[in-house]
């Protein structure tokens, strides 16, 4: 019987300090898929490393990658969907760029690997450290580019920027105002030291990929949506029952009908916990 349905994000939400879902919520988690709640994985992390966090899920789940960029549908790998911005913004966007120290990442998407378009000579050597291990991540190895002029792909699903938050509202304005893209500022999750600012087409957000699953399928309500930064307001904003965690920045608790304990001790469990009594 068909209870309802769970919409999740990832990083600092699911994930302890070693950056995995812990096998404790892996179970519990598979424990609420047996008691008849469809669920939903909404996340910024692009499909092979949103995939290592979720290898060991035994249920059937629903996968929204990049903010909703690219959707699927487990265990058939199925990709349903892409929403991807063209050739144009990404050239245009690099000239905005040119004005702030920081530079960003031009993501090929799922179907090519999910490596990165990367200009090395933008970044200084820290940064240049920090992407190598970004890379480890890729499918693909990233390939380097004097410009975002790529004449061999038509289309992207993500731009990922990694600085400092004053920088990018310096050029907010001018990207919004040239471009119908989703703009939003995000708490790096393995490092405090740097933000990520994160591009995607208007119709790629967490919010929209929630609509799609459970429109298609005709997933039921109660939504018991969950997550921990400024990418989740849109699925906190469309559910019956919002969960913030306890790390989260005060505008996403504010949209929270419940705050969990933080990620590293599990807490998304006490959250659905009290979510349930509610429903």
């Amino acid at each position: 019987m068909d209870k309802g349905t769970l919409a999740l994000d990832i990083d600092k939400t699911l994930t302890d300090n070693s950056h995995h879902i812990p096998d404790k919520v892996i179970s519990y988690l598979s424990s609420v898929h047996e008691m008849g709640y469809s669920i939903i994985f909404v996340t910024g992390r692009e499909f092979v490393y949103a995939m290592d966090a979720l290898s060991k899920c035994n249920f059937p789940f629903f996968l929204g990658t990049q903010n909703g960029a690219d959707l699927f549908k487990f265990p058939e790998k199925e990709h349903l969907e892409s929403f991807y911005f063209g050739e144009k913004v990404a050239k245009e966007l690099e000239e905005l760029f040119e004005d702030i120290e920081d530079d960003f990442l031009l993501y090929a998407g799922f179907e090519k690997g999910d490596f990165c378009y990367y200009r090395p000579k933008r970044y200084s050597e820290k940064m240049q450290l920090y992407l190598k291990r970004m890379m480890t991540r890729s499918a693909k190895p990233w390939k380097v580019v004097e410009t975002f002029d790529i004449s061999s792909q038509k289309s992207f699903p993500c731009i990922k920027a990694i600085g400092k938050k004053e920088n990018f509202l310096d050029i907010e304005p001018k990207i919004l105002k040239n471009h119908s893209l989703e703009f939003v500022i995000i708490q790096d999750p393995k490092s405090d030291e740097y933000q990520y600012m994160l591009i995607s087409d208007a119709r790629a957000t967490k919010g929209n990929a929630i609509h799609y699953f459970m429109d298609k399928y005709s997933l039921k309500r109660p939504l018991i949506a969950a997550g921990d930064d400024l990418n989740d307001i849109k699925s906190l904003e469309i559910a019956d029952i919002a969960i913030s965690m306890a790390n989260a920045p005060k505008s996403l608790q504010s949209k929270a009908d419940i705050i969990a304990p933080v990620s590293d001790e599990c807490g998304i469990i006490q959250g659905l916990e009290e979510a349930f009594t509610r429903c």
